[in-house]
């Protein structure tokens, strides 16, 4: 082999002097050597890399799955560059699983419950002090694993405790985002015991695209009223709230009085009539 060929220096030279000469040199020896070496630690061959991986490669930083994991900055870097190419050691793919990334699953879930009750991204923004442009992007991406820093996820969780128990002004443009979020079928903060852990809302209700919103009751909303507070209410709401009452011995006409409702529209009578 001649000392410009290309494989001068690594493993296929080492296999090519000792087709051709029967000895190989010196700098090919020891590649052959340290590609021993490697195999010995990290394992036989390279495999593909898995896509659980991939995606982890691809929605995590550099530096973080480095810190975590032990692999080197540049292997990771490579390993992204290459794709769905990518051929790592089964040890190198077992340490990269091994990084334990937190989700923003549970930061999606507050904003979407949060526009539920009719909060818009600019309000959850003002009250997070985070751009609006991250709220909605937030909002609209895929349930999956992202990564974003964790700032961000301190940020909405502390709005989403201020402002998950209360609903905005009733407006027409608190009631299209409302709406607009009812098509899309997301839960409001009572359909979820653990909002970060939860696979999915809880309660007989299916949490779709299909349901119409004034046929939902919010539990906050009808204890929120019976308790004295005059807030927005649809006509779920209404309804159950006039049962409830009327169910604890007081009048109809009382409550409605005091919530300005239409007496006698949302009474039980009226309602299994109308069934």
């Amino acid at each position: 082999m001649l000392p410009d060929d290309p494989r001068h220096g690594t493993e296929a030279g080492y296999s090519a002097h000792n087709r051709e000469e029967g000895r190989a040199c010196r700098p090919c020896l020891k590649a052959k050597l340290r590609a021993d070496k490697r195999r010995r630690i990290f394992g036989s061959a390279l495999i593909p890399v898995p896509e659980d991986v991939r995606d982890l490669l691809a929605n995590t930083s550099d530096r973080t799955l480095a810190t975590q994991t032990g692999v080197s900055v540049t292997a990771i870097y490579n390993l992204k560059k290459k794709g769905d190419k990518a051929k790592a050691y089964p040890d190198t793919i077992a340490r990269l699983r091994t990084a334990n990334i937190p989700t923003d699953i549970g930061t999606i879930r507050r904003i979407r419950a949060l526009c539920r009750l009719g909060w818009s991204c600019y309000a959850i923004a003002d009250r997070a002090g985070e751009p609006a442009t991250t709220i909605t992007a937030l909002r609209d991406q895929a349930d999956r694993k992202v990564i974003g820093r964790d700032s961000l996820r301190y940020s909405i969780a502390r709005a989403y405790a201020a402002m998950c128990m209360e609903r905005p002004p009733l407006t027409k443009w608190s009631s299209r985002v409302a709406n607009t979020a009812a098509r899309r079928g997301y839960a409001p903060p009572l359909a979820w015991d653990n909002i970060d852990l939860d696979p999915s809302p809880v309660g007989k209700r299916r949490w779709n695209t299909d349901y119409d919103t004034n046929q939902l009751v919010d539990e906050a909303v009808v204890l929120r009223i019976l308790a004295g507070d005059n807030i927005p209410a649809n006509r779920a709401e209404r309804l159950e709230t006039v049962r409830r009452w009327v169910a604890s011995g007081r009048s109809e006409a009382s409550l409605c009085k005091r919530m300005g409702w239409h007496e006698g529209r949302y009474s039980p009578t009226r309602r299994e009539g109308a069934a």
